[in-house]
């Protein structure tokens, strides 16, 4: 879980966004971003695909950051 955690911090500061703006393009609160970066939990499927729609980045270049194919 250490990888997605920190490639999600990576996704969100490299899209410029804080955690206030992506919580609330997600609509949740800012304590849920940050359990979510810190890795005491995991977003559900939706919740994940809007992170990442939000920093515009594929759901796989955070999920399978080292993935060499």
């Amino acid at each position: 879980m250490a990888e997605i955690k920190l490639t999600m911090v990576a996704a969100r500061v490299n899209a410029g966004l804080t955690q206030t703006e992506i919580a609330k393009a997600l609509g949740v609160n800012v304590s849920t971003i940050v359990a979510w970066e810190r890795g005491h939990s995991i977003p559900l499927a939706d919740k994940f695909r809007k992170y990442c729609q939000a920093c515009n980045v594929p759901m796989d270049n955070v999920l399978l950051p080292n993935d060499p194919t």
